[in-house]
């Protein structure tokens, strides 16, 4: 394999070549082939097939052309598609609800919640507000931001545990708030991990189809199911939505780099 290997192996950068190095092995002796010429007529499709290879990645590597993605800054050099984040957005309810509120409602004190969580004050809906119309407001922040019209967004990603219904889900009612008529939309489950797994997904979309733009959205309304009598717990939540806009770029000093989500369901 090795002496079939060679010539094709030099002439992998120029396609042209193949073919004359293909016939270099041929030897007749009488007007026949010889016995090497048809010991090496089996395997010359294989060859053919590997030289196409070599061929491609000489180009990658030599930065002339390359595979689906966006060009190098200057034409040359590795090709880098990276997910970059154009705009971020946030949209939370008007009511507060601070720690002296909380203390006609429940147990609790402003110190004791101020010393063991930080929190001051938290923001609630009131009737007539809900994840999607919250995820809707975060995410026109986000295009605003990075001068993108609803019509160009192509994905949008929603992790929630508070949706609106069942179905349809807060993604497609957010594309509908939004007036994205080209966009698709779906929730993720996944609690206070949510965004994350919801930007990570994004990425990878944009990964595979880098001129898309896609939407990673992290939207709750966890006042709607907390028990306000449980002081151990209602002083931690209220409610908001942030959204952040991708898209590719080729730009080797912007973008996430990599991504790495684990989960342990024994805990």
């Amino acid at each position: 394999l090795s002496h079939h290997l060679s010539p094709f192996v030099l002439s992998a950068t120029n396609p042209s070549c193949r073919i004359t190095h293909a016939r270099a092995v041929e030897h007749t002796k009488g007007g026949r082939l010889s016995r090497r010429r048809r010991r090496s007529k089996r395997p010359q499709r294989f060859l053919e097939i590997v030289s196409s290879r070599l061929f491609f990645l000489l180009r990658v590597r030599t930065g002339r052309s390359g595979p689906r993605g966006i060009e190098g800054k200057h034409g040359g050099g590795a090709i880098v598609n990276r997910s970059i984040i154009l705009g971020t957005g946030s949209a939370v309810p008007k009511k507060v609800v601070t720690n002296q509120d909380l203390e006609s409602m429940v147990d609790t004190s402003d110190e004791w919640i101020s010393s063991r969580t930080g929190i001051k004050q938290r923001h609630i809906a009131e009737d007539g507000e809900n994840t999607s119309l919250l995820a809707a407001e975060a995410t026109r922040q986000a295009l605003e931001m990075a001068g993108v019209e609803p019509e160009e967004v192509d994905m949008i990603v929603v992790s929630t545990t508070s949706p609106d219904m069942i179905m349809p889900n807060t993604g497609a009612l957010v594309q509908k708030h939004l007036g994205a008529p080209n966009a698709f939309g779906f929730d993720i489950y996944a609690a206070c991990a949510g965004f994350v797994y919801a930007l990570t997904i994004a990425e990878k979309f944009v990964k595979d189809k880098p001129e898309s733009k896609v939407v990673a959205i992290g939207a709750e309304l966890l006042s709607y199911i907390t028990d306000w009598q449980d002081r151990n717990t209602c002083v931690l939540f209220g409610d908001a939505a942030g959204a952040a806009l991708l898209s590719g770029s080729n730009d080797s000093d912007r973008g996430i780099l990599s991504s790495h989500l684990h989960s342990d369901g024994r805990l």
